[in-house]
Parts: C-alpha cells; structure tokens; sequence
C-alpha cells in the first residue's frame, strides 16, 4: 500500500503540469485576450485539480481492471494506451465544459457549444501526446521491473 501512495505522489508533479498546460490552452482559446487571463485560469485550475484530479484517479483504477478484463489477450502496452486515450477523451471533455461555462458569458447555446468544442479540440493533442508517452514509459518500467526480479531470482 505504501508503494502505491509514493507512486501516486511521484505521478502528482507530471499531472498538475498537464492539467496546467490543457487549463491553459483552453482558457487562452476562450478568452483570446489577457484580459482577465489569470483570474479565469486559476478558478478553472482550481475546479480541475480538486474535482477532475479525484474522479479521474478513481475513474482509473475501474477502466484498469475493466479494460484489463475485456481486453486480457491484448499486449499490456495497447491496454495501457487504450486505458489514456479513453482518460483523455472523458477528462478533457469535463475540463472543457467546466473552463468554458466558467469563463463566458454567452448568447446561446450554440455560442457555448462552439467554444467548448474549441477549447476540447485545441487541447486534444497535447492529452493524447501525453497518453500515448506515459503508455509507453509505463511498459518500460513494468518491463524493467521484470527484469531485476528475475536477475534477483
């Protein structure tokens, strides 16, 4: 159990950057000003850390063990991919409906739509990058992980 809250916590420093960096996007996207920049970031910063942080950590542990199950026959390394793009897709999507409605004062329904769906598409790269790199790193440090057991043995 230890083990699992000092990775928890060593994986806390990368998510708060990425968080800030797709947070930032989207707000930039909305705002198209620096006008009010800092203080629309830091309140939608804010709501993704104390919200989107916990319920994608628990949203997690269940499409681990769910896609491990459906998809057991697959390499651990598409799963592991599988398991970040489906994050970032969900993630993303409530990040940018809370910074968008957040941030504007709109007209209409369509107006927000439109926002929102810009704010989620010109944030979508940088989520799925990071998906697609922790996917990997994740298999080499379970492959690396085999390999001193095995030397141990």
């Amino acid at each position: 159990m230890q083990s699992n809250v000092k990775q928890v916590f060593k994986l806390l420093p990368a998510v708060l950057v990425l968080i800030a960096i797709i947070i930032t996007i989207m707000t930039w996207v909305n705002l198209s000003t620096l006008r009010g920049f800092f203080e629309a970031w830091s309140r939608a910063f804010f709501f993704a850390t104390v919200t989107v942080l916990p319920i994608g950590g628990l949203m997690f542990l269940a499409l681990y063990q769910f896609i491990g199950r459906v998809f057991r026959k697959w390499p651990e390394m598409l799963r592991n991919l599988l398991i970040g793009i489906v994050m970032t897709l969900i993630l993303e999507s409530i990040m940018a409906l809370t910074t968008t409605a957040s941030i504007q004062n709109f007209q209409s329904i369509n107006e927000f739509f439109d926002l929102y769906m810009t704010s989620f598409l010109y944030a979508l790269p940088v989520g799925l990058l990071y998906a697609s790199v922790t996917a990997v790193m994740v298999n080499f440090e379970v492959e690396q992980e085999v390999i001193a057991r095995a030397k141990r043995q």
